[in-house]
């Protein structure tokens, strides 16, 4: 297993260096890879108990009055964030992007902003400290989805994986 940029891990599909990659921005677009679709999932935003967003209605204009923590472009579901603001010609300041959740989790402790992220980020168990706001209604969902080249010999461990995976992920249903 290996974690990379959506751009890395087909590159490393077509490179012989992974022989699966599981994402959801940029694998769509390559008609080298076999693609199928593995689970849908949406973004919430957190924000610090007490903050002004964790009552009353959430729009992109409220979320949009506050500075955002979200993941870098290519990465998580990022383009239909970005596609959803820009529809709604709200303008809003992406003040940090990362990979990782955690790193956003952190700076939103920290109180630099809202978090926009995937909803199954979020643990009520261990996330006690945020308030988190489904944002469907809002943002796009997103579909992460599993790839391996056409022409490439899949080994039957890997296709149980991918088998295993798409059952899992059914069974959970994000």
């Amino acid at each position: 297993m290996d974690e990379a940029s959506p751009e890395q891990l087909i590159n490393k599909l077509h490179t012989h260096k992974a022989d699966i990659a599981i994402c959801t921005e940029k694998i769509a677009d390559d008609a080298y890879l076999i693609v199928k679709p593995c689970y849908q999932w949406h973004h919430i935003a957190i924000v610090p108990k007490g903050h002004p967003l964790a009552e009353g209605d959430i729009s992109l204009e409220r979320l949009a009055s506050f500075p955002i923590l979200t993941y870098s472009f290519g990465f998580t579901g990022r383009s239909n964030i970005e596609m959803a603001f820009k529809n709604s010609a709200c303008e809003f300041d992406i003040i940090l992007s990362a990979a990782d959740t955690d790193v956003i989790k952190t700076y939103v402790r920290l109180g630099l902003g809202v978090g926009i992220i995937a909803g199954m980020a979020y643990d009520e168990k261990i996330d006690t400290d945020f308030v988190a706001r489904d944002l469907s209604h809002l943002i796009p969902s997103s579909r992460t989805k599993i790839a391996y080249l056409k022409n490439n010999y899949l080994p039957l461990y890997g296709q149980h994986f991918i088998d295993e995976l798409i059952f899992a992920a059914e069974e959970m249903r994000f």
